[in-house]
């Protein structure tokens, strides 16, 4: 498992270098470069509440973190340091919880139990608008993913319809790069879409991260400056 995990986080890293490369925010002015730091982190909490519905048929489900992560590192040694892991921080999470299904038929109401385990979600932050010829608003790049859902049907002639984990979702979102020198913060994301078939979900995650440390290197210990 320790195995998977590790090589799921690789694949993740390697999906994100033109993340890192590419991402850009328009500024008036530059600003310098980020100094080379380190950063350790836990990933305390995740809860996410998401309602899929059809027709007159709706499945919420509600699933939290296991167990908060271990401590978490990421360097930063510096735009011209290509490592992959360069300004990278991400742990695998998992999940668990419920979902309740209520259909037009009371007899198909039913409530499952909910878990990550065959995904091994990953929870990661990434500095990005930091490795540019001239550095604009330097942002740290949140996400979560991904986390399972469950999506379930309406009755059909005295048939219960089908109720399937089978939605997995991802949130992310944008932050400034000072939020590493608070003492914490918290990642809200809530996404709704209706489809043409007439499905829709419903979704928001809340995840809370704690710093452990962030301290500031020289570039003659970074090497990537």
């Amino acid at each position: 498992m320790r195995f998977v995990l590790q090589s799921r986080i690789k694949v993740f890293l390697l999906a994100i270098v033109a993340l890192l490369t590419t991402a850009g925010v328009a500024a008036p002015a530059a600003t310098k470069d980020v100094q080379p730091f380190v950063y350790s982190f836990r990933v305390t909490s995740v809860t996410v509440t998401g309602t899929f519905t059809f027709e007159d048929a709706s499945t919420t489900t509600r699933i939290r973190l296991t167990r908060p992560s271990g401590k978490v590192h990421m360097a930063w040694r510096g735009k011209r340091d290509g490592g992959l892991h360069n300004g990278v921080g991400a742990t695998g999470v998992a999940f668990v919880g419920d979902a309740t299904h209520t259909s037009n038929d009371p007899a198909c109401n039913r409530t499952l139990t909910v878990t990550s385990a065959s995904v091994n979600p990953i929870a990661s932050l990434v500095l990005t608008n930091a490795r540019g010829r001239v550095v604009r608003n330097p942002t740290v790049h949140v996400r979560v993913g991904k986390f399972p859902l469950v999506t379930g049907y309406p009755a059909r002639g005295g048939v219960c319809g089908k109720v399937k984990r089978d939605w997995w979702d991802v949130a992310s979102r944008t932050f400034p790069f000072r939020i590493l020198k608070q003492g914490g913060f918290t990642f809200r994301k809530h996404y709704q879409e209706a489809f043409d078939d007439g499905e829709a979900i419903d979704w928001t995650l809340e995840m809370k991260v704690k710093r452990i440390r962030f301290q500031p290197i020289s570039c003659a210990e970074a090497k990537g400056c």
